[in-house]
C-alpha cells in the first residue's frame, strides 16, 4: 500500500498553464528588445514596413501589425519557430538590428508558446500599477561609491497578480558613467551625488533617486544641521566697507527642506552674501535695476533683526517691481511688440494689483472680445492656430512639453495622442481675428483622419454641446485645487527666476520620469501658493527671506557641481533688458528720465545697436532670455560696439560730468565701483586704478585722463561681476 501511495505522488502531472497574455507578456518583451523604441519598429514611418506603437503604447494597434498586416505572414500557426516574428529578432533571417532574442530562451519560448495557443489576443488582464523602488532605502547607511543596489519592479494586474517584472523592464540611467544597470536589475553606483533611473515596464515609466554622498559629514556638521545651520564659520572678511550681515533671516520651511537634501548628500551651505551683494541680488530679481547708492546705504546703516524683511518688502510694492514682473510675465506669455498695448497693460495691472494667478489663468483661457480693448484676448492671436496655443497653454500653465505627444503617446510621460488633439480641439473653437470669439473650427487627428475630440489632458472626452464653450471645463479643470500640474508649474518657474535653477529642469518639463530635486519643497511652495490666494508676491517674497536664497557664491570649483542642491547662490547672467538698463544707470546721471528697456518695448530688440544683444526670438519664453556672452556678435558689441562706448563718450554722461567736476581719482573709481558692483573697491583694485591715473600727465593730461577713465569704466561694464546677478 505504501508502495503504491509512493508511485502516485511520483507521477508526472499535467500541469495547465493559463495562455500566454498578448499584452502583459508578449508587449513587455518587444519593448526590452527594442523593437518598438523610436529608433526601431517604434519610429512614426515604422522600419521594413512593420510599424509598432512608440514603447507600445497601442498593444490593439500592434496586434493588428503583428497577426493580421500582410495577409498574417509574420505568423506562422502551423510551425511557431519558422514566424517571422521569432526568426528576425533572433537573426536566423537577416535583421537590420541584430539578435534582439535568443533562440530557447525564456522570451524566445514564451512568443512560441503564444503562436502555438493560436496568436489570440484575449485581454483576460491589464496592468492596474506599477512601482520601481531599491532596497538602498531600508539600508541602515547610505549607498557609497561602487556599491550595489539591488533594483525591485513589481507589476500589479486586475487579475490580482502581484509579479516581479525585472526580466522585462528596461532600465535607463541619467548618467550611465555613473550608474550601470545590469539585466537582472543590480544598479553599482560609480560616481557620488543624485543619480536617476528610469525604469519602462509595458506603457508606464517610474523614476528612482540614488544618491552617494559627497563628504562624510562630522558629528558637529550633523548637529548644526539638526539647529537648521548647515554654513561654516565666516572666514573670508574682506575690503572693510564690504561689511557682512552677522545672520541669515530666520530659518523657513524652506529651509527646512533644502538643508536635509544638503545633510543626505554631505554637503556644506555657503556663508550669508555680504550686505552689498545681497542688496544688489535683491534689487535685480525684483526689480530688474541695480540699487541706488541711497539703496545701499541705507541698508548697510540699518542693524535692526527685520531689515531685510523691510527692504524686500519695499521693493515688493515699488513701482519698478510691478514693471520688472509684468516684464517677466509678457516674456512668459509670448508678448510681442507687434501685439496691441492692451495685452500688456493688463498684464501689468494684474502684477500691480497681485491679481490671483489662478484667476489670471482663466481670464486668459476664457477671454473673448476685441483685441484692442480686452487685453486677454491676445492670448489666442499669439498662438497663431489651435495646436501652437495647446503647446504654450501646456507649457506656461502646466509645465509639460505636450507636443511630445503630437506623433505619438509621450514616450517618457502619461500623455497621449488623445490628450494632444483633444486639447487642440477646445482652442479650435476659438475664433482668431481682431475680435475673438467660440465658433465651430476643428483639428484632425492624425491617427484617425477624422475631427479631434474635445478632451481634457489626462481626462474624458468632452461632449459635442455647442451650447457649452469647452474652454470653461479646460478653465475649471486646471485650476482645481486637485490638479498636480498648475500651481507647481508657476512655483518652479518662480523658483527658477530667483535661484538660478528650477527644481525641476527644463521649468516646462514636469513629469515623474524627471524628478523634482526637492519634490516636497515643490509641493510645499504649491501648496503655500495656494493657501495665500496664489499670490505672487507672497511666493517671491517667501523665497527672498530663505536663507537658501541669501546665500553667497562660490568663487571656487568643486569637483560635484552643487548648484542643483542651492548650498550656494547661483550666479546668473543678466536679461539682456536689464543689462542695457544697468548700463545706462551707471553711465547716466541720476534722476535722468528714460524709458526703461524693461518694458513692452524691450521683450525683443530687433534693429539698432542692441539688436546683437538680444536673443529671444518671436514666439520663444523671453522670460528665460539672457546674454548670450560666449557668442562672437555678443563679445564684438562689448569690445568696440556703440551700446556702451557710446554712453561713456557722452559730455552729459555720468562719467564725463565727473571728470569735470574735482573729484579725485579714488572719489571716480569709488563712485562708479559702488554704481556697477554695489560694492566699494577692494584695496588691491583701488591702488592699480591710482597707479593708471597717476601715469597721466603732462600737456595733453586731460585727453589721457579722459581716454582712461573710459576705459576704466569700460572695463567694469564689461567685467563678469557687471554681466551677472550673483
Amino acid at each position: 500500500m505504501l508502495i503504491r501511495l509512493i508511485m502516485l505522488i511520483c507521477l508526472p502531472v499535467d500541469v495547465q498553464l493559463p495562455p500566454v497574455d498578448f499584452d502583459t507578456q508578449v508587449m513587455p518583451i518587444l519593448t526590452k528588445a527594442g523593437c518598438n523604441a523610436g529608433a526601431c519598429h517604434g519610429a512614426a514611418a515604422g522600419r521594413g514596413e512593420f510599424h509598432l506603437s512608440l514603447y507600445g503604447s497601442r498593444p490593439g494597434d500592434d496586434y493588428d501589425e503583428i497577426v493580421r498586416a500582410f495577409e498574417g505572414r509574420r505568423i506562422n500557426s502551423a510551425n511557431p519557430e519558422l514566424s517571422l516574428l521569432l526568426q528576425k529578432p533572433t537573426e536566423q533571417l537577416s535583421h537590420e538590428g541584430g539578435t534582439r532574442i535568443e533562440i530557447g530562451g525564456t522570451d524566445f519560448n514564451t512568443i512560441q508558446r503564444w503562436i502555438h495557443e493560436g496568436a489570440s489576443r484575449y485581454g483576460h488582464r491589464r496592468l492596474i500599477s506599477f512601482q520601481f523602488r531599491s532596497d538602498a532605502s531600508a539600508a541602515a547607511l547610505p549607498p557609497q561609491i561602487d556599491s550595489k543596489i539591488q533594483l525591485q519592479t513589481l507589476a500589479t494586474f486586475d487579475d490580482g497578480a502581484v509579479e516581479s517584472v525585472i526580466p522585462w523592464t528596461v532600465f535607463t540611467p541619467d548618467d550611465p558613467s555613473a550608474v550601470e544597470v545590469s539585466s537582472d536589475g543590480v544598479a553599482i553606483l560609480r560616481r557620488s551625488g543624485r543619480h536617476v533611473v528610469l525604469a519602462r515596464y509595458l506603457d508606464r515609466v517610474a523614476a528612482l533617486e540614488l544618491i552617494v554622498p559627497v563628504n562624510k559629514l562630522t558629528d558637529a556638521a550633523i548637529s548644526d544641521s539638526a539647529n537648521g545651520d548647515l554654513t561654516p564659520p565666516r572666514s573670508d572678511q574682506r575690503h572693510s566697507d564690504q561689511a557682512r550681515s552677522d545672520q541669515f533671516s530666520e530659518a523657513t520651511a524652506i529651509d527646512s527642506l533644502i538643508d536635509a537634501k544638503l545633510l543626505q548628500l554631505g554637503l556644506i551651505a555657503a556663508p550669508p552674501a555680504s550686505d552689498t551683494q545681497l542688496v544688489r541680488r535683491l534689487s535685480l530679481d525684483l526689480t530688474g535695476r541695480l540699487p541706488t547708492l541711497a539703496m545701499l546705504d541705507a541698508f548697510v546703516a540699518d542693524t535692526s533683526a527685520t531689515r531685510i524683511q523691510r527692504f524686500v518688502d519695499q521693493l515688493l510694492v515699488s513701482d519698478e517691481f510691478t514693471d520688472f514682473w509684468a516684464f517677466r510675465l509678457a516674456g512668459m506669455l509670448r508678448i510681442n511688440p507687434n501685439a496691441p498695448r492692451a495685452y500688456f497693460d493688463w498684464v501689468h495691472q494684474c502684477v500691480k494689483d497681485d491679481r490671483p494667478y489662478n484667476q489670471f489663468a482663466r481670464d486668459l483661457l476664457l477671454a473673448q472680445g476685441s483685441l484692442q480693448q480686452n487685453g486677454p484676448a491676445n492670448f489666442y492671436p499669439v498662438g497663431v492656430q489651435p495646436r501652437a496655443t495647446a503647446e504654450l497653454a501646456s507649457s506656461v500653465f502646466l509645465g509639460v512639453q505636450m507636443q511630445c505627444a503630437n506623433c505619438h503617446d509621450h514616450p517618457l510621460d502619461s500623455w497621449t495622442q488623445d490628450d494632444y488633439h483633444g486639447l487642440a480641439a477646445i482652442f479650435a473653437k476659438v475664433n482668431r481675428g481682431p475680435v475673438v470669439s467660440v465658433g465651430n473650427g476643428y483639428v484632425v487627428h492624425p491617427q484617425t483622419a477624422e475631427p479631434a475630440i474635445s478632451k481634457l489632458p489626462g481626462g474624458d472626452f468632452l461632449s459635442s454641446n455647442d451650447e457649452v464653450d469647452p474652454r470653461q471645463l479646460l478653465a475649471d479643470w486646471l485650476t482645481d485645487s486637485d490638479n498636480p500640474y498648475f500651481r507647481r508649474a508657476i512655483a518652479n518657474r518662480v523658483w527658477q527666476y530667483l535661484m538660478g535653477r528650477g527644481l525641476v529642469e527644463p521649468i516646462d518639463d514636469l513629469r515623474a520620469t524627471n524628478p523634482a530635486t526637492h519634490p516636497e519643497l515643490l509641493q510645499w511652495l504649491a501648496d503655500d501658493f495656494a493657501q495665500h490666494n496664489h499670490s505672487l508676491r507672497h511666493m517671491i517674497r517667501s523665497i527672498c527671506l530663505s536663507r537658501a536664497y541669501q546665500r553667497a557664491t562660490r568663487t571656487s570649483k568643486t569637483q560635484f557641481d552643487e548648484s542643483a542642491f542651492y548650498s550656494a547662490a547661483i550666479s546668473r547672467v543678466l536679461n539682456p533688458a536689464v543689462f542695457l538698463d544697468a548700463v545706462n544707470d551707471v553711465t547716466l546721471p541720476e534722476n535722468t528720465p528714460r524709458e526703461r528697456l524693461v518694458s513692452m518695448s524691450g521683450l525683443i530688440v530687433s534693429s539698432g545697436d542692441e539688436a546683437p544683444l538680444s536673443q529671444c526670438q518671436m514666439g520663444a519664453d523671453c522670460s528665460l532670455d539672457t546674454l548670450a556672452v560666449n557668442e562672437l556678435a555678443v563679445q564684438l558689441q562689448f569690445l568696440n560696439g556703440e551700446v556702451i562706448n557710446k554712453s561713456l563718450r557722452d559730455p552729459s554722461g555720468a562719467l564725463m560730468r565727473e571728470l569735470a567736476s574735482e573729484s579725485t581719482t579714488t572719489q571716480i573709481v569709488e563712485r562708479f565701483y559702488r554704481k556697477a558692483y554695489s560694492r566699494s573697491p577692494s584695496l588691491t583694485e583701488l591702488d592699480y586704478w591710482q597707479l593708471q591715473f597717476s601715469k597721466v600727465e603732462g600737456d595733453t593730461a586731460a585727453n589721457e585722463r579722459a581716454n582712461l577713465a573710459q576705459d576704466f569704466l569700460w572695463s567694469l561694464l564689461n567685467s563678469t561681476e557687471f554681466l551677472t546677478n550673483h
